[in-house]
């Protein structure tokens, strides 16, 4: 109980401080998004985001630009492709750019898409002619895979209030192949009970360049990134 009500006494004091620095230069802050229903009874129904008026069903919305399960507090993908019947490099490139993901958390399946796109472009196609049948194939089974990440959530928080007195450790690897490098970061939490949990914070990559380069060089392109 002590837990929650200082979160609760937190959550209410930031939300008050944010709103009285933001207008004294004359900004109203509102659109506020909570997930838990003690402090959005503190919020204004009129300063609440639209789709959050209450907890009582299930409420998605976006944290700067990322899909947000607000009640299960975890993020998740939403994949809508239209097919289509002449596959382009142009399509290729606005179907991989359409998918946002800026932590990095889906890149194992996106950068599949990206060495197609590169594969596309290896052929020294134009934007709008249809690449070829075999290309089109793994194409087509990429894009199936994509349904993959739909049922998929991430919580959003990498360190829960059993883990608020943890011991916390970063965890970064970084490794490159002749097709692709990159790099990712765990945040590694161990309590003073001795549990431990791990949770993904970051990733990147990149498609090689379609100039040779060697693995060692590409290694360390991916512990710079």
């Amino acid at each position: 109980f002590q837990i929650f009500l200082h979160f609760f006494n937190v959550g209410i004091d930031l939300i008050d401080k944010v709103r009285f620095v933001l207008g004294q230069g004359g900004f109203r802050l509102t659109k506020f998004v909570v997930n838990e229903d003690s402090v959005l009874q503190n919020i204004p129904e009129a300063d609440r985001a639209n789709e959050i008026k209450d907890l009582k069903s299930d409420i998605k919305t976006k944290a700067l630009g990322i899909k947000w399960d607000v009640k299960l507090d975890a993020f998740y993908f939403e994949v809508h492709l239209d097919s289509v019947e002449n596959v382009t490099k142009r399509y290729i490139l606005s179907t991989v750019s359409s998918m946002f993901d800026p932590l990095g958390l889906i890149n194992p399946v996106l950068v599949t898409g990206k060495l197609l796109f590169q594969e596309a472009t290896r052929l020294k196609l134009d934007w709008d002619d249809t690449i070829p049948h075999r290309l089109c194939m793994k194409w087509n089974n990429w894009l199936q895979s994509l349904q993959g990440i739909q049922g998929l959530l991430i919580d959003r928080c990498v360190k829960p209030v059993n883990f608020n007195d943890a011991y916390v450790e970063l965890h970064l690897f970084s490794d490159a192949s002749e097709k692709a490098y990159g790099c990712c970061c765990y945040v590694r939490c161990i309590n003073k009970e001795g549990q431990i949990i791990v949770s993904l914070l970051t990733s990147r990559c990149k498609v090689a360049p379609l100039k040779t380069v060697s693995i060692p060089r590409l290694e360390l392109q991916a512990a710079v990134m």
